[in-house]
């Protein structure tokens, strides 16, 4: 759709703006339509056109100027992707293209903006402790405060500009430096799934290794029905340091990442599998102990805010 503004200079006219894009989510397609079961109503349905999810009205904004930049970053991430699922060889500028691609997704969903309105909560928490504010009325006001501010928040678009902005204030691309891309093509019975949470932050030793450069934590991004990104330390993760694309039959880590996405999905889960449901299912109870562990759990709380680690000792023959 295009319109006229004031100056008589056609614009055209963004209104859906998807956390997720289009190009990935069609990768878990079957001619354009894949499956989906809500986690939250346990509801599932099929032949949904893979368009119509994961976006919300004017997300970055009404001036549509971050859809724009979004737009011309996923035009080149939509570049690499469609190399690895053609098995062509990757160069380093792709690699730092995927690497951005995982980092941009992760924190532009809908999910990780409502975890930093929770985030905030912690610190205004921590706030009033410090300042010694003990008095019920006084703190009642604050947290009125806190609420006006977080609902207006999730209205304004600008919040997705500062969720956005982590990126480069905290140079979150450089604390991947050290880290190189393994894609591993899955010949199995099982699909790989999706999620409108689809980056999976892991660390198979331990959750005090945290960061996005934690020397063992792994980013998993599924990229296809049969094909997966591990984004990972291959001085330590060292099976098959030289390689880029590998195939393997493994049910197992197959599974594994369903299990994941099932866990860090907030609404939905996508795939062409008649058995989504049966999936969720199989993976629920792990999904909600993971949802309920605390954000205030000791000194990991940011960790379960940001990072989505999940406590687990599967290495996925990396």
């Amino acid at each position: 759709m295009e319109r006229l503004n004031y100056n008589n200079v056609i614009m055209k006219e963004y209104v859906k703006h998807h956390y997720v894009p289009k190009f990935y989510l069609k990768n878990f397609t079957n001619n354009n339509v894949f499956s989906f079961f809500n986690v939250e109503t346990m509801e599932y349905k099929e032949k949904i056109n893979y368009e119509s999810q994961c976006f919300i009205k004017n997300f970055y904004g009404n001036d549509a100027e971050l859809e724009k930049v979004i737009a011309l970053k996923e035009t080149k991430w939509s570049v690499v992707v469609n190399k690895l699922i053609n098995l062509e060889p990757i160069n380093s500028s792709d690699k730092e293209l995927l690497k951005e691609f995982a980092v941009y997704q992760y924190v532009r969903t809908n999910a990780f903006r409502k975890a930093m309105n929770i985030r905030e909560k912690i610190i205004l928490d921590q706030y009033l402790i410090n300042n010694g504010v003990s008095n019920d009325d006084e703190k009642a006001f604050f947290y009125y405060l806190f609420n006006k501010f977080k609902v207006d928040n999730e209205r304004d678009p600008y919040n997705e500009k500062v969720n956005i902005s982590i990126i480069d204030k905290f140079d979150l691309l450089k604390e991947l430096s050290n880290k190189d891309i393994l894609i591993k093509r899955y010949d199995t019975k099982s699909q790989l799934i999706t999620s409108d949470v689809p980056v999976i932050m892991y660390n198979p030793a331990n959750n005090s290794d945290i960061g996005l450069n934690g020397k063992k934590s792994i980013i998993i991004l599924p990229l296809s029905r049969n094909m997966c990104m591990y984004i990972l330390n291959k001085n330590i993760y060292s099976r098959n340091k030289d390689k880029e694309y590998i195939y393997s039959q493994s049910e197992n880590d197959v599974c594994r990442i369903n299990l994941f996405e099932c866990c860090v999905a907030e609404k939905f889960i996508y795939g062409t599998n008649r058995d989504l449901t049966e999936i969720f299912k199989n993976n629920v109870k792990k999904r909600n102990e993971y949802k309920s562990q605390t954000i205030c759990d000791k000194s990991n709380r940011e960790t379960k805010v940001f990072l989505n680690y999940l406590n687990d000792d599967y290495c996925f023959g990396l």
